[in-house]
């Protein structure tokens, strides 16, 4: 059997990049990134959608997989306006992932606590990011300890 890695949604405007300009320190943010890259499948979840990559440029990351947005779906049905295409994209349907957005709420909170206590119990972790500041590296941490709890859970 081989063990997938659990899956990282990534923001850029408020995550990667905060939108207090003061506060952005692309080295650091580059750290914290390729503190998360061996241990997730990373994937873009943004508004940037195809520009993503170049983004990520800026951070020596390699190019990932988007998530792209699209108007045949109805976004009202989730608790995130990028929630029903997440439900959607084939390569997250039953596997754990973590979500770290800026425009994040408890609604999103109970929704993956919903998924995780779900059937199938789904390990899913939502993280808010303070715009201003964007990812720090308490993030990190919490990503990096939730997804120890998730390889031994799927081991």
């Amino acid at each position: 059997m081989i063990l997938m890695k659990p899956a990282l949604l990534l923001d850029i405007d408020g995550v990667l990049i905060p939108f207090e300009k003061d506060n952005f320190d692309k080295g650091a943010m580059r750290r914290r990134v390729h503190e998360l890259l061996p241990h997730f499948n990373v994937m873009w979840c943004t508004g940037w959608e195809t520009s993503a990559n170049e983004a990520g440029l800026m951070f020596d990351m390699p190019v990932l997989p988007i998530i792209r947005f699209s108007d045949q779906v109805s976004p009202e049905d989730m608790p995130h306006w990028k929630g029903a295409w997440i439900a959607q994209t084939p390569l997250l349907q039953d596997r754990p992932f973590a979500f770290v957005d800026d425009e994040l709420d408890n609604e999103a909170a109970n929704w993956a606590s919903e998924r995780a206590r779900g059937v199938d119990g789904i390990p899913t972790m939502v993280l808010p990011t303070d715009p201003q500041q964007g990812m720090i590296d308490a993030h990190v941490e919490a990503l990096l300890a939730w997804a120890e709890i998730v390889k031994l859970i799927h081991h």
